[in-house]
């Protein structure tokens, strides 16, 4: 998912994207093409258009490509309860599955079956992918009672999640400190760490909108550091970075210092409150008491309510202003300072990179991922993970943005492509990130 241009939040359930077919092929259909070819079992649809059909209901992608040249032969799903508009249409097209209630096929689909705009073989065909769907998958041994509760987050899992965010982390930047990179951290040299920053004692694992998971417990970076470093004496002071002349004052009398700064699920990820009202217009009617908690149910995710997060498209690759001044603050009052951003995506650092000795993404790292900090910045694991995109050195060198467009053109040319074309140095390119050895 989403097959196939949503790159956009915020305008989902409205842009058209423009694309030209060979550009549409050979960039953004590429990797949708890799996995069909892999085997992959089930597509789900995206929201928004694709020059000029929304991609629920666009032939040309769910039919002529997916099926007819990729021969692709699991089924496709809408989207989630906006992601079909017009019953006939998505049948029609290849779209085999509603999700993820009864909405507009159980309000429309017999009525169009009798009016003969969807033939019955149509109906059937669908049923047909997603019953086959279906028993390839069953096990014919096995009883899912089998699996008891206590499995999620067990031991192995647990280790397996610890491995996973270690082997994320990208180190950015390990400049020498007496002769030394900054970085791994010698823990029966220290005597004191300080730790800044709100990130760092909170659990952030991203998006709280469709990826959300409910791990038992999430290890912070704080957490993490600490149960590394006290068992060797180590004293590890906390500041939320509120104050940066307090937290500068932490840090100065520190042997290393750790800025743990970034983004929430309140900043970027998944939009879960901009429903147009359109598309609320094609619920099936209900009652007015159902009606009005539905609609309140909606202000309330759109304002953050129950934990949701607006997230949606950051306005700004920077950070936050007093991220930003926490850092320069921080970097003045001592020079052995590491910068951990948590984050989904690119965050341009030209103003402040070269203030700090250390830069490591630790993204948004999971239930272990403070665990998994401490084992990369104290040497027990060396860094190897890889930046997936380029981090520009300038806005100006990126594509013009507009997060509420209603019609966007896409062409070849983003990322590392873009830069290498205008003949620009990324400031960490694509496919960059350094290890110990």
């Amino acid at each position: 998912k989403h097959f196939a241009c949503n790159s956009m939040e915020d305008a989902r359930f409205r842009v058209d994207v423009q694309v030209a077919d060979d550009v549409l092929r050979d960039v953004y259909l590429a990797p949708f093409e890799r996995i069909v070819k892999e085997g992959v079992a089930a597509v789900m649809s995206a929201y928004n258009s694709v020059n000029g059909e929304w991609c629920g209901q666009n032939h040309k992608l769910l039919t002529t490509i997916l099926r007819e040249e990729w021969k692709f032969e699991g089924f496709v799903m809408s989207d989630f309860m906006f992601g079909l508009r017009d019953s006939a249409a998505a049948i029609n097209a290849g779209l085999d599955l509603e999700m993820p209630f009864a909405m507009i096929h159980d309000a429309h689909l017999a009525d169009a079956h009798r009016r003969g705009d969807v033939d019955e073989a149509t109906i059937d065909t669908a049923v047909l992918r997603l019953l086959r769907t279906q028993l390839a998958f069953a096990e014919p041994e096995g009883d899912p009672a089998d699996y008891s509760p206590d499995v999620v987050a067990c031991e192995a899992h647990r280790a397996l999640a610890r491995e996973v965010a270690t082997r994320s982390i990208v180190l950015l930047r390990n400049e020498p400190v007496a002769g030394m990179p900054v970085l791994p951290l010698d823990a029966t040299a220290l005597k004191r760490v300080a730790v800044i920053g709100r990130l760092a004692a909170i659990p952030n694992t991203g998006d709280h909108g469709s990826s959300a998971v409910r791990p038992p417990y999430v290890v912070t970076p704080l957490q993490g550091l600490r149960a590394a470093l006290e068992p060797h004496g180590v004293v590890v002071d906390h500041d939320d970075g509120k104050d940066p002349p307090a937290a500068a004052r932490t840090a100065a009398g520190a042997d290393a210092v750790l800025v743990v700064v970034g983004y929430t699920h309140d900043d970027e990820g998944e939009n879960v409150g901009d429903i147009p009202t359109e598309l609320l217009a094609l619920f099936p009617p209900m009652p007015d008491e159902l009606a009005d908690d539905f609609a309140a149910a909606f202000a309330e995710r759109s304002s953050g309510g129950g934990g949701m997060g607006q997230g949606g498209d950051r306005s700004s690759l920077r950070l936050r202003a007093e991220d930003e001044a926490l850092i320069e603050a921080v970097a003045a009052a001592n020079d052995r300072v590491v910068v951990v951003l948590m984050c989904a995506s690119a965050v341009l650092m030209q103003t402040w990179q070269h203030l700090v000795e250390g830069i490591v993404i630790l993204w948004y790292p999971g239930m272990e991922g403070g665990h998994a900090l401490a084992d990369v910045v104290l040497g027990h694991a060396a860094p190897t993970g890889r930046l997936p995109f380029a981090i520009a050195t300038s806005a100006e060198h990126l594509p013009p943005f507009d997060p509420q467009a209603t019609s966007n053109s896409y062409g070849p040319l983003f990322g590392q492509r873009l830069l290498d074309d205008l003949g620009v140095e990324a400031a960490y390119p694509f496919g960059f990130g350094l290890t110990y050895s």
